[in-house]
């Protein structure tokens, strides 16, 4: 099919449809093939689906060019063995999925593959859905699903996910993510913007996140792997999700990254979760053993802002680099910081603000040093803490929600120095969710003074030593941690 330049096309179908053989029902969308269909040119093509699909190929839908306006009954554009768009500029409305490739029985089958573009679609379903494989490699894309992210789902029948379970979902008609794959997904580029009442981003197996630019508004998940999640760099502001970044093992090399969760922040889990209180609807049940689980950060600017526990692994948490803010809980049933394992720092700028009654600190195997100050009152938000050597700033943070516990990690902290704790005050060039580490600070009250004598040191705001031992991990009260989100559901 050619788009002839400068011509405008309209393609209208009737509401229903009488089939000669009910039971092939074919064909079932306003544009329909049954071989490869391709269509090129720079007109523009709209799309009344009023039966059921917009444009359907039974093999590959190809798309080079051209300017669509579809609206559809069901999916927008489906290509059941695979849809590959190399440019165009797409408004989609859909009561079905905006755009599926649904074969699954044939693992070389059912891929999507965007070169480039620009995509405003707004769906019941899923915006974008692969039953195997999905690839972006550039475009500009505004993706709402299921009503948006104040819609997000509670309801009991949404199934659990995970690689134990990967029948085919092309008939699930209560997933309503942004972006899907069943198998595995690569983001090289582009700028998304999402708000959805599912998962904005989400695959049943592993993800990599090459560079982009990010703003998302979900229901449930922000970003969301079954397996390995890797974000390579980028530009990520979730403003509001169940769990901003979840993943069986989440790798974070760089980029500026900013997460608020009404729950975890990052949350790394294997195995059967069970966290929230009295369990939910949906939580997700995954094949890998807790000891495969991790959260890794290696670089990047991280900001979470966590309702539940800020960074969250049910095995291992490293810091290897970077600098990574926790605002964490205001209650003590969740900690900043929440790991079974080992918490392991070898670099980088850590530090996590919240409660004392889930606390946890680093592990005295870390080859860089941390301290844990535990307040006598809780502190009101806004306060600036600041650790002094000798009246010279080490680092002052200043935590958005109140707090009475604070861990802080820097290269600067050296073991069997001695260091003083500063609380109020004011510094010029204090940023909110940043850190600062060069200044004065001015008309700061000294709470105590304390000696490193550990990697890993815990004491009260005198500079006192606490119980070692006390904040490690203990396990939270119903036994594993939970991953998933209100509506916790799958493919």
């Amino acid at each position: 099919m050619i788009l002839a330049k400068d011509s405008e096309n309209t393609i209208s179908d009737a509401k229903d449809y009488t089939y000669e053989d009910a039971e092939k029902e074919e064909p079932n969308a306003a544009i329909f093939s049954k071989d490869d269909l391709s269509i090129t040119g720079s007109g523009k093509l709209i799309v009344n689906a009023n039966f059921n699909h917009g444009i359907f190929s039974k093999n590959q839908l190809v798309i080079t060019s051209g300017s669509f306006d579809i609206t559809s009954q069901n999916d927008g554009l489906k290509g059941k063995d695979g849809i590959a768009i190399a440019d165009g500029t797409f408004t989609i409305n859909a009561q079905g999925d905006g755009m599926q490739a649904s074969e699954s029985q044939e693992e070389s089958k059912g891929w999507v593959y965007i070169e480039a573009g620009t995509f405003h679609i707004t769906s019941q379903g899923d915006g974008i859905q692969a039953e195997t494989n999905l690839e972006i490699s550039d475009g500009t894309f505004d993706i709402t699903t299921g009503g948006g992210s104040q819609n997000a789902s509670i309801k009991s029948d949404w199934g659990r996910w995970g690689p134990q379970d990967q029948t085919s979902t092309s008939e699930d008609t209560t997933s309503a993510k942004g972006i899907k794959s069943g198998k595995d997904m690569i983001i090289s580029k582009g700028t998304y913007t999402f708000d959805t009442s599912d998962d904005a981003i989400h695959t049943n197996a592993s993800m990599d996140i090459k560079d982009g630019t990010y703003t998302i508004q979900s229901g449930d998940d922000g970003i969301h792997a079954d397996e390995t999640l890797t974000v390579e760099k980028g530009s990520m502001d979730i403003k509001k999700s169940y769990e901003g970044i979840e993943g069986n093992q989440i790798v974070i090399q760089g980029g500026d990254i900013q997460v608020v969760s009404s729950d975890d922040g990052l949350n790394a889990a294997g195995g059967n979760d069970g966290s929230s209180m009295n369990g939910r609807p949906g939580q997700n049940t995954f094949s890998s053993s807790d000891s495969d689980v991790s959260i890794t950060i290696t670089g990047g600017n991280i900001y979470v802002n966590a309702s539940g526990d800020g960074l969250d692994s049910n095995g291992n948490l490293y810091i290897k680099g970077g600098s990574v803010i926790v605002d964490g809980p205001q209650d003590s049933g969740n900690g900043a910081l929440d790991y079974d394992g080992t918490c392991e720092i070898t670099g980088g700028t850590l530090i996590a603000a919240g409660m004392s009654g889930m606390a946890q600190m680093p592990s005295d195997t870390s080859s860089q040093a941390s301290v844990m100050i535990t307040f006598d009152q809780t502190q009101s938000e806004n306060t600036l803490i600041s650790l002094m050597q000798d009246n010279d700033l080490i680092i002052a943070y200043a935590p958005s929600k109140k707090f009475n516990n604070i861990v802080i990690s820097t290269p600067s902290l050296t073991k069997d120095k001695t260091y003083s704790i500063q609380s109020g005050g004011t510094i010029s060039g204090l940023e909110s969710k940043k850190a600062i580490t060069e200044g004065t600070i001015n008309n700061a009250s000294t709470l105590g003074s304390f000696t490193l004598s550990d990697m890993a040191t815990s004491i009260s705001q005198d500079g006192t030593s606490v119980q070692a031992g006390m904040n490690q991990p203990q396990g939270k009260p119903g036994g594993d941690k939970e991953m998933g989100g209100p509506g916790g559901h799958g493919m």
